[in-house]
């Protein structure tokens, strides 16, 4: 039985200015059915779900972490919801997606032979992105984020991206360096895969595979150990959270504890 207007159901439409072409819708509680006529490309992972859904003839059940592969042109509905469901919804632009694919060389259309997937990195990547989407995180993280997205989402595709497996020290280098020098500026993906002289996606996998982490994460690390190092000199820890490029000391103290396990102000006290 489906349930129309239930008022415990939670709804939010996000359109992140980092990512341009890209809308996320995140359900909270749902229990109603719903049927939907894609115009874009539509992800949908599912945290929480039991509901069996049509879609091109064939049927499929969302299940838990589970992810709907809808493309454009097509049509889904829920054929019943046993339990509320939670989920995040990614609707992206066939433009944007065509770019994506483009990058990594991806040729024709893109096409997921599949309903649906169980790949659990592609159901981890999306809800990444949208919680950085939904706390409003610096460009760069959401960009880097939708990259991943998008290239794990491209690997479902029936023609998937042909693997690069060159060097590129040299520009991952370059890039790292114009993250150092602008510790304390926003950046973004595309500044950083220019200066890189590479693809978003193509330098987005070197630099995680050089460094060890993503940028959008390295970038927080330099800040970081430039808030550390001004607050050794004695700067307090307010002062070298705005120095470093944090809005705040709020801000540097979550980051700060995330790495070194304990607030900026504790450092402070140690030093």
């Amino acid at each position: 039985m489906f349930h129309r207007d239930d008022p415990k159901e939670k709804l939010a439409f996000h359109r992140p200015q980092a990512v341009p072409g890209v809308e996320l819708l995140s359900a909270h509680n749902s229990t109603q059915g719903w049927h939907v006529f894609h115009e874009r490309f539509d992800v949908c992972a599912c945290l929480t779900a039991f509901a069996p859904w049509k879609y091109r003839g064939r049927t499929a059940t969302f299940v838990d972490r589970s992810v709907g592969l809808m493309e454009p042109g097509e049509s889904h509905c829920n054929t019943a919801v046993h339990k509320p469901a939670e989920f995040k919804v990614l609707m992206i632009d066939g433009e944007v997606l065509a770019r994506h694919a483009a990058e990594v060389g991806m040729e024709g259309p893109i096409h997921f032979r599949s309903l649906q997937s169980t790949e659990p990195r592609l159901f981890e990547s999306v809800y990444r992105f949208g919680n950085a989407v939904e706390r409003d995180a610096p460009a760069l993280e959401q960009e880097s984020l939708f990259a991943v997205c998008a290239s794990l989402l491209l690997s479902q595709a029936e023609r998937p991206p042909r693997p690069r497996h060159a060097a590129f020290r040299q520009s991952i280098e370059r890039a790292r360096t114009y993250l150092l020098e602008r510790f304390g500026e926003q950046v973004t993906l595309q500044e950083l895969a220019a200066v890189a002289r590479m693809s978003r996606f193509h330098f987005l996998r070197e630099f995680t595979r050089e460094i060890g982490i993503p940028p959008h994460a390295y970038h927080v690390h330099v800040r970081v150990e430039h808030a550390r190092k001004l607050i050794t000199r004695g700067v307090v820890p307010a002062e070298a959270a705005l120095r470093a490029g944090f809005s705040d000391q709020s801000h540097l103290n979550r980051h700060f504890r995330q790495i070194w396990g304990i607030t900026a102000g504790a450092y402070a006290q140690l030093a």
